[in-house]
């Protein structure tokens, strides 16, 4: 028996005594994932031959940023 003061049934806010309005439902929650930032600087006539021609270049931003990102969830 529940003698918790404590009437909301919510696991995250808005706390309700129904708990239909939470945001998240109650755990358990499984997720995995990863995180890969590579930052790098580079010779714009070098990369130039490697890449095919995207419109304007802007030659004074020799630098650049690759970000990959898994996540996963399941119930």
């Amino acid at each position: 028996m529940n003698t918790s003061p404590w009437s909301h049934h919510s696991f995250t806010a808005p706390f309700t005594t129904t708990g239909r309005a939470a945001l998240v439902k109650a755990p358990p929650w499984h997720y995995a994932g990863w995180l890969l930032n590579v930052a790098f600087r580079f010779d714009a006539d070098a990369a130039a031959a490697l890449v095919p021609p995207a419109g304007p270049t802007h030659r004074d931003g020799l630098r650049a940023l690759c970000r990959l990102a898994g996540l996963y969830g399941w119930p």
